[in-house]
Parts: structure tokens; sequence; C-alpha cells
């Protein structure tokens, strides 16, 4: 895939490897820590 210079590449993507959420952002690996506790019932 070709893309010029000028372009701003900012894709989003999350994945899980290993149970761990990963969120891709412009290439980069970045860790997702999911610590919540769903509101209500």
């Amino acid at each position: 895939m070709k893309t010029n210079k000028n372009q701003i590449i900012d894709t989003q993507y999350v994945y899980i490897k290993n149970e761990q959420v990963y969120f891709i952002k412009n290439n980069e690996e970045i860790p997702v820590i999911i610590d919540w506790m769903p509101v209500g019932t």
C-alpha cells in the first residue's frame, strides 16, 4: 500500500493477544488496561 508523505495515517484497531487488549494507532501498539465494573444491575 502506497501512501504519500502528506497523508496522515491515523488508523485505529483493537485486538486481543494473550488476554491483553491492544489498541493500535499510527502503527504503535498500545496496551489497554481494562478496569471497569458495569453500572446498574
